[in-house]
This record gives C-alpha cells, sequence and structure tokens, in this order.
C-alpha cells in the first residue's frame, strides 16, 4: 500500500504511464503490467482500481456503474455484475462505484473502480449503507456518458438523483423489489419497517419513471410495478447463467473432497446472502429432522449475513459454514440437494447455477422459480416457512438416487434451453447502446 495525498485509489498499471496527474509512486507502478497497486488516503477513504487502458482511436462511450453490491462482498448482484462486466469492455470504458466491503479487492481488466466507506455503525439487517459524499458522485456522473444502476440504495439511489438533475442518461436492472426486500429485511419488530417500504415504494417510482430504461428479469415483476403504479420505461431481459462454468462435476465423491467434505456425505446445501428474507432457518430446522435418520448428511452454507442467523447453526458439528466463496462452482458440484427457502426473489441466480451443475433443487415458489421449476419434472416446490414439508421432500429425494440423477438432467437441459448467458449479454448490450444513444443526442442539442 503506498500514500498519495489527494485519495485512496486503485490504479491499474496499464493506464498509470497515460497519466500526467498520478504521483511518482503511483507511476512507479506502471512496470508491473496489468497489477493494481493499492493507495491509500486517510482523508478521504475513497479508493479507485483498474483504469482502462487510453489510446483508443475511436473514443467509447463511457459507462458508470452504480451498485451497493459488489466485490468481495458476495450476492447474486456482485456475482452478476462480476460476469457481466468484462464482456462490456469492448463496448465501453467502465468505471465502477460500489462500496468499501471488506476482503481482497481483486482487480477487473480495463475497469477503475471507485469504492465508498461504509457507515458500519448503522445497518438494515446484513446491509450497511456507503458514506456518501455527493461531490465524488457528481463529478463521476460528469466524467461518463451513460449511468447503469442496480440498486436503490445510497451508492445506486444518489447516482439516479444526481443523474436526473445533470440530465444525464441512466437505466436500471431490477435485480430485487427494494420496497419489499428492505421490509423483509428487517425484524418483524422494527418500528421503521413500514414506514420504509412507503418511503423506499415512492423513491422507486420516482427513480425509474424518469430512466431512459429499466431492466427487469421477469413479467412478473412488470406485473408487480403495475400493481403499485411504477410507471417505467421497461424491458424484460432474463439472466442467464454460464454453463460451461457451471457444469455436474465428473466425480461428485471427488467433489466433494474438492471442497473438504467427506466423500460419503449426503450433503444438502444452500448458496446465498444470510438475511432475514433468505429464512435460512426454515432450512436449518428442515435438516435437524432429515439428519435424525442419516448419520452421514451435512447441511453445507455458502455465503454469509446475519450473525443472529449464524449462531443458531454454527455450534452443530454437521453444518458446514463456508462463508463467502469468490467461486461457488465447485461447492455448488459437491451438493446431493439444493435448497432454496426464500421468502422472496426475483429470479435467484443461485438456483438456475445449482441446476446448470445438475444439482436436484427444492425451493420455495416465488419470483421467477415457480414458472421455470416444474414440480417432480426438474426440481420440486415447497410452502413458504413450511421446515415439515421441506424435511418430508428432502427425505424422499434422499431415499431414491434415480429420480435425482434424472431430476438433475432435466433442471440442467431447462437453464441450457431457456437461461443462455449468452442472450442476456447480446440484450444487455442492446439496451445499453441505446441509452449510449441518448447521449449522444443529448451532446448534439
Amino acid at each position: 500500500m503506498r500514500q498519495m495525498t489527494a485519495q485512496q485509489t486503485d490504479v491499474d498499471a496499464a493506464n498509470a504511464t497515460a497519466s500526467a496527474q498520478v504521483t511518482a509512486a503511483a507511476k512507479s507502478a506502471a512496470t508491473l503490467a496489468s497489477v493494481v497497486s493499492a493507495v491509500n488516503s486517510s482523508a478521504a477513504g475513497h479508493s479507485t482500481a483498474g483504469y482502462p487502458t487510453a489510446g483508443h482511436h475511436q473514443r467509447k462511450k463511457k459507462l458508470l456503474i452504480a451498485s451497493d453490491c459488489f466485490l468481495p462482498r458476495i450476492d447474486g448482484i456482485a456475482r452478476f455484475l462480476a460476469d457481466i462486466i468484462p464482456t462490456l469492455t469492448s463496448d465501453f470504458d467502465i468505471t465502477v462505484v460500489c462500496p468499501d466491503f471488506e476482503g481482497e479487492h481483486l482487480p477487473i481488466k480495463d475497469v477503475r473502480i471507485v469504492r465508498i466507506p461504509l457507515i458500519t455503525s448503522f445497518s438494515f439487517g446484513d446491509f450497511s449503507p456507503a458514506r456518501i459524499e455527493k461531490s465524488v458522485m457528481r463529478q463521476l456522473i460528469d466524467e461518463n456518458d451513460v449511468v447503469w444502476t442496480h440498486t436503490l440504495a445510497s451508492i445506486g439511489g444518489t447516482a439516479i438523483q444526481i443523474a436526473k438533475k445533470r440530465k444525464k442518461p441512466y437505466c436500471c436492472y431490477v435485480h430485487s423489489i427494494d420496497w419489499m426486500l428492505v421490509s423483509r429485511a428487517l425484524s418483524e419488530h422494527n418500528i421503521i419497517r413500514r414506514p420504509l417500504y412507503w418511503l423506499t415504494l415512492l423513491f422507486a417510482k420516482r427513480a425509474f419513471s424518469r430512466a431512459n430504461i429499466v431492466m427487469v428479469p421477469s413479467s412478473e415483476v412488470l406485473e408487480i410495478f403495475e400493481w403499485n403504479n411504477v410507471n417505467a420505461p421497461s424491458r424484460i431481459i432474463r439472466l442467464g447463467i454460464d454453463t460451461n462454468h457451471f457444469a455436474p462435476p465428473k466425480d461428485k465423491r471427488w467433489a466433494k473432497i474438492a471442497v473438504g467434505l467427506d466423500p460419503n456425505s449426503f450433503v444438502i446445501g444452500y448458496v446465498g446472502r444470510l438475511g432475514r428474507e433468505k429464512d435460512v432457518l426454515t432450512l436449518y430446522r428442515a435438516f435437524l429432522q432429515f439428519a435424525k435418520k442419516r448419520p452421514t448428511a451435512r447441511l453445507l452454507i455458502v455465503g454469509d449475513g446475519i450473525a443472529d442467523v449464524k449462531r443458531h447453526m454454527m455450534y452443530n458439528g454437521k453444518v458446514v459454514l463456508a462463508g463467502n466463496q469468490s467461486d461457488v462452482a465447485p461447492y455448488l458440484q459437491a451438493m446431493d440437494i439444493f435448497v432454496l427457502p426464500s421468502l422472496l426473489e426475483t429470479t435467484s441466480l443461485a438456483t438456475l447455477e445449482a441446476m446448470a451443475t445438475q444439482v436436484p433443487v427444492i425451493c420455495t415458489p416465488v419470483g421467477l422459480i415457480k414458472e421455470y421449476i416444474r414440480e417432480k419434472k426438474n426440481g420440486l416446490l415447497f410452502p413458504i416457512g413450511n421446515s415439515l414439508i421441506l424435511s418430508l421432500k428432502l427425505e424422499w429425494l434422499a431415499t431414491d438416487a434415480l429420480t435425482r440423477q434424472h431430476m438433475g438432467k432435466a433442471a440442467r437441459e431447462t437453464v441450457m434451453r431457456e437461461y443462455t448467458w449468452q442472450h442476456t449479454v447480446d440484450q444487455i448490450k442492446r439496451a445499453l447502446a441505446s441509452v449510449a444513444k441518448e447521449s449522444e443526442k443529448n451532446k448534439a442539442k
């Protein structure tokens, strides 16, 4: 780590030689090709990483991606962005503004990353807001042609407000129904739960109504918008899965060994945040019932979140808390059954990834899940919060290896047929290109 006087930055060495404003300490990092050097500032507390290489013959449009979810924190939005951003660098000069989460800050080639410190003394469930300096956000928005948001919280919401004021074209991807999410994320006894629901809904109406495009993952999200009088210029873009990466293992026993599990264990698994809206404790209660008759049963939890949720499970020797993982594919490959007990979802990338890995899934019928899972064909469904039904379905699948095999194959076929990654990439590129044209029109005026 090196000190600069202006701000905390991570600078991609490929661009360090092109910037006359970078200090001599940062310039020396240019000899380390394609490596990001981290530079701290105790004053500003912001960091940047991965400046794109200069010297394009034809200037690419500059895209600012604003999200309150990003690596190294692991969730569906962060993993989606980690996958989609590299596919967009040939079309856009990309800057990402995101929270400064703890963990290893890996660079993304040709991408600048600006990290905003968190307000750690305050949180909603497992989420802490970023400490926004509007002058920093204004500068970022002025520097870019298009703004693309993925959340409505402190970073995404501020980016939308400033983009609107400065008449900058912006678009949004709706990964979750935010007004429903914030109320689910808080305890039932929290007095601000209901007011926060209505405030978030009001903000969503204003934010989405003036966007150039609002990308949604399903027609159901559009129906929820209509029901709540959220008027937005919407475009359905389903999220897809890279089925080359998320593929079945050659040998299930070796897959278990690879992640530190007994090859003879029977693994029930979950991947995702440990938030209240994920209802992981329903899965835990069902597992306790299931494990009574199966001494080799193990519950593999991949993800992190609320300490109270982890505390219920951490002293059980049959529960493996793997924490956040940058690559969840090896863990999915080790599972015999995947379970998603969520109270609220839009698409559930984790479920599609499990299906692509040819793991039989048992899920609650929320969001798009109830459309792509066909009962007893490519998966199973169980009622929200019903640990008894879940435990019975776990037992039924566990006793029938042939059914698990057929169900897993059908699940992978569903993903390969209906949720391809390349289709998602192509649609998003078209949507962003159309918003970029709006920026050209604005400049022409």
